[in-house]
């Protein structure tokens, strides 16, 4: 993902004892931004009986720093996946050179 030229977004979904994640690119965005589409991460999610998953994106700048909208699409999955007893575990933005993790920053 760190060599995409555009922005992507991923979902690695766990299912049973997190022995068997589905990777799935969920979106591709320009440059500079992606659409989250949260009904279909979610839809996917219970389809599959997820009980927890990894969100990943990529910034093409090569810097990993969160936005303020990385930093809110965070905490609205993670609201709406709590809800459905699904767990977010980390959201990892992936740089040239570093990845910025959620989970590792406690921002989780």
């Amino acid at each position: 993902m760190a060599s995409l030229t555009h922005e992507q977004f991923r979902a690695f979904y766990l299912i049973g004892q997190n022995t068997q994640p589905v990777d799935e690119q969920v979106w591709t965005g320009s440059y500079t931004e992606v659409v989250v589409p949260f009904r279909q991460i979610v839809g996917r999610a219970i389809a599959l009986d997820a009980s927890a998953l990894v969100i990943a994106h990529n910034h093409p700048s090569g810097d990993p720093t969160p936005s303020r909208e990385d930093v809110e699409v965070t905490r609205r999955l993670f609201n709406i996946c709590r809800q459905l007893d699904i767990r977010v575990r980390d959201h990892v933005i992936v740089g040239e050179q570093r990845t910025f993790s959620f989970f590792n920053q406690g921002l989780l």
